[in-house]
């Protein structure tokens, strides 16, 4: 009798990089869950520090670049003292 395995329960993903075009695949499970209160704050500073923002630049290109700079700003005054990665 043969063996069946076991279920991976993982979707795929794609994602699209607005700027270069470039398309992505990723495995993601389907149920995951951010329930760590670390996490959460954290999401809740960034997105507090993303509200209102619009992001200038005559292009998309210019604006999509100027969006990701002030996310790294955010996410960086966000993580306090603990360095990003």
């Amino acid at each position: 009798m043969a063996k069946s395995g076991f279920a991976i329960e993982v979707e795929p993903f794609q994602h699209r990089d607005p700027v270069t075009g470039e398309t992505k695949t990723f495995l993601r499970k389907s149920h995951s869950r951010q329930s760590s209160p670390r996490l959460k704050a954290f999401q809740h500073c960034v997105a507090e520090g993303q509200r209102g923002y619009h992001p200038t630049g005559a292009t998309p290109r210019e604006r999509s670049f100027n969006l990701r700079m002030h996310l790294a700003q955010v996410a960086k005054s966000c993580a306090g003292g603990r360095g990003m990665r």
